[in-house]
């Protein structure tokens, strides 16, 4: 049994071309590689969870100040240690600092959403892109 609550995060990506006035894929890409890019650096997989909050906060406040993420959208839920914001047609995105507790279940195939591993196997960070 594989043992989730020692895995790393979560990108969650909600886009939806009905939901949202103006649909950029451009925007999401560019977000979302920074985004990838930044939680699969050595800095981060390396963190502790506080330092994965100030890198996470750091980056989303960049894409803020460039206009990729909505003003004043970024908010913090601390008891699930994820972070939310709006991309800058609304759409909504977050991401998690650490990985569904024990006890989580589903019926996804996590093997699918694998972005990076160790030499050992270990999960170092996952892709969890939605296509629409």
């Amino acid at each position: 049994m594989r043992d989730y609550a020692n895995e790393e995060m979560f990108i969650i990506s909600q886009k939806n071309k009905e939901k949202t006035s103006v649909y950029n894929e451009d925007i999401y890409s560019y977000v979302d590689n920074v985004i990838k890019d930044t939680v699969n650096s050595d800095n981060y997989l390396n963190a502790d969870i506080n330092e994965k909050y100030k890198i996470i906060n750091k980056i989303l406040n960049s894409l803020e100040k460039e206009n990729k993420i909505l003003s004043n959208s970024i908010e913090y839920d601390s008891e699930n240690k994820m972070f939310w914001y709006n991309y800058s047609d609304g759409a909504e995105g977050g991401i998690m600092l650490e990985n569904f507790s024990e006890g989580y279940s589903g019926n996804a195939n996590i093997d699918n959403y694998i972005g990076r591993k160790d030499e050992q196997g270990k999960i170092l960070s996952y892709n969890c892109d939605m296509k629409w």
